[in-house]
């Protein structure tokens, strides 16, 4: 199964008047598209209005829903990325990574707990062409690039009009130490975390080094394989991240990319001793990242009283807890030993 998602665009209502407005997400999703599909993916579309967290995450937990071991979803997201203020002080860097979907910013933790939903031994590869700062128009080779990242004034501005509705999906998404993923994982995403990742001339940089090396189908690698051969293709600016998480199967990462063939002998089994298993269970998505009408609206009467009482997952502080997963391009440290079940690689050029 496979979910293309592109935004060219977002509701200014839920982004401080902003419309994000970008040119080429909607083309990279449709390129992506054209590749599933010509592998014989069942595949769901979510384009700029109908690209809501109602439908992302509905579609996500379709996708986890219907999925066994040994089938694999592809997640592709293009569109702006953004920064949030840490309201839960849970990270390092005082700030949440987000992807900015049509009616509101989807947290990193979200995203974390929508994939756990999947099974042990399912294989997912998400793609993100998208970053979590830049300016918004840069100058490239005469050329005028579009950085695929919020700015800090809207960032702060959203903020300031929806902290109320931040503060309640914070506080109803667990943390990422509570849910572990049991599904293999790669990521793939189109910068490092100080940089931006960029658009021109018909698609994400990211997105376009991706097609250039898949060349119809021509390309014969592995992920890793994959990832090396983008970042030969990639500017000096931007530099594509490579991250896995959840239970690493061995063999899924020396595929083919976008192979839907489940792994056979002894390539299926899990590499062992690194998934975060230990507090069980699935999350009900809609529990997490869809609020009722009702609470939308006490919200939105009380949110002077929300920003004013204490923070329901704890009190702001500067020591929170480091985690090494981003959504949305950011650069993370090689541990194969952590608690979590994440592996990052860092291909030489």
């Amino acid at each position: 199964m496979a979910i293309h998602i592109g935004l060219n665009r977002v509701d200014p209502d839920a982004y401080a008047g902003w419309d994000g407005a970008l040119e080429f997400c909607e083309n990279d999703a449709l390129s992506m598209r054209e590749i599933t599909d010509s592998l014989g993916y069942e595949v769901q579309q979510l384009l700029s209005e109908d690209a809501t967290v109602g439908a992302v995450f509905g579609a996500i937990q379709e996708a986890a829903s219907s999925l066994e071991p040994g089938d694999i979803c592809v997640v592709t997201y293009a569109g702006h990325g953004g920064q949030l203020q840490d309201i839960s002080a849970d990270e390092p860097d005082s700030l949440d990574e987000t992807w900015n979907l049509f009616d509101r910013e989807v947290l990193d933790d979200e995203i974390h707990v929508a994939l756990s939903a999947f099974a042990a031994g399912v294989r997912v590869l998400v793609l993100s062409d998208s970053c979590n700062s830049g300016t918004v128009v840069r100058k490239r080779d005469g050329r005028s690039v579009r950085a695929r990242g919020t700015p800090t004034v809207i960032q702060r501005a959203v903020l300031a009009k929806h902290r109320g509705l931040y503060e309640e999906i914070r506080a109803k998404t667990p943390s990422r130490e509570d849910v572990g993923v049991d599904a293999s994982v790669i990521l793939i995403s189109g910068c490092q975390d100080d940089q931006s990742s960029m658009e021109v001339d018909g698609h994400g940089v990211f997105t376009a080094a991706l097609l250039e090396v898949w060349n119809g189908g021509g390309f014969r690698g592995d992920y890793p394989e994959l990832h090396h051969a983008i970042l030969g293709r990639m500017p000096p600016d931007q530099e594509p991240n490579y991250l896995t998480i959840g239970d690493p199967l061995r063999g899924f990462e020396e595929q083919v990319p976008f192979s839907i063939n489940a792994l056979t002998g002894n390539d299926s089994g899990p590499e062992g001793g690194t998934a975060d298993t230990a507090h069980g269970g699935k999350v009900k998505l809609y529990q997490i990242v869809e609020l009722s009408p009702e609470e939308l609206e006490d919200l939105k009467l009380h949110r002077d009283d929300d920003m004013e009482g204490p923070n329901p997952r704890g009190p702001h502080n500067d020591h929170g807890v480091h985690h090494d997963h981003d959504y949305g391009g950011a650069h993370h440290d090689h541990d194969h030993t952590n608690p979590g079940g994440q592996h990052t690689h860092s291909h030489p050029q």
